[in-house]
């Protein structure tokens, strides 16, 4: 139902030619914005507590369940990232006449020049890249255990921990999405910093996954260690 109240309302705005998210310029676009606001809230909640119930419910395999609680939780932490979006520019704090409350865009008005589709910013930071990535994480997650759950060559054990990876990996992604944003960067346009983040991810990634599939590497960790505990 909540959902589709948000929809309605924007369809509605659209409509009438004008855009419904942050539009504070007159009593119907303040009251639609406050509308979805609650209605944005509601769903956030209801998301939190089926969080909390699978947190708590005895789902097999172990691994499925894992897939799907971080999937959940992903989409709970990519919506409240969303709340972000509501602060105000130092533009709107100093215009008396507030028409727009929050931004999507950092360093810059909505509205600019964006990418095909998405229509993210081409020249600064978007807040919708991260959240979106956030939003969509109940459904990406889930697939990755699911594309696990046909490795029978796994142990139970290994795709429970792959799935661990994969959603630290994937919260990591946001928020390394979300700081760029920040910092007024557009998604194709990083700086060093950003760019030796994302180095580090992906390597911590690829290397702890390989480590995790490769049945020799393994075998020799779990040898060496058993080695140290015989000499300690």
């Amino acid at each position: 139902m909540s959902i589709a109240i948000e929809i309605i309302v924007i369809d509605l705005q659209a409509a009438r030619g004008t855009t419904s998210h942050f539009n504070m310029a007159g009593p119907i676009d303040r009251t639609a914005f406050i509308t979805m606001g609650v209605a944005i809230a509601a769903i956030w909640l209801s998301m939190a507590s089926m969080t909390y119930a699978l947190m708590r419910q005895q789902v097999q395999p172990i691994s499925w369940a894992w897939a799907l609680r971080f999937g959940l939780l992903a989409s709970v932490v990519g919506a409240a990232g969303g709340g972000i979006m509501l602060r105000q520019t130092p533009e709107q704090k100093q215009n008396p006449e507030l028409k727009q409350f929050g931004s999507h865009t950092v360093g810059a008005p909505d509205g600019g020049p964006g990418l095909p589709i998405a229509n993210w910013s081409e020249d600064h930071g978007d807040l919708r890249v991260a959240h979106f990535l956030g939003l969509h994480g109940v459904q990406i997650i889930p697939l990755i255990g699911l594309w696990l759950l046909g490795k029978k060559r796994l142990s139970e054990l290994r795709r429970t921990r792959l799935v661990w990876l994969a959603s630290g990996t994937y919260v990591a992604c946001f928020a390394l999405l979300a700081w760029q944003a920040l910092r007024g960067q557009a998604l194709l346009q990083p700086d060093r910093k950003t760019l030796v983040a994302a180095s580090l991810l992906v390597f911590v990634a690829g290397v702890t996954s390989w480590l995790e599939l490769s049945p020799r590497t393994f075998l020799a960790l779990r040898t060496w260690a058993e080695v140290l505990e015989v000499r300690s």
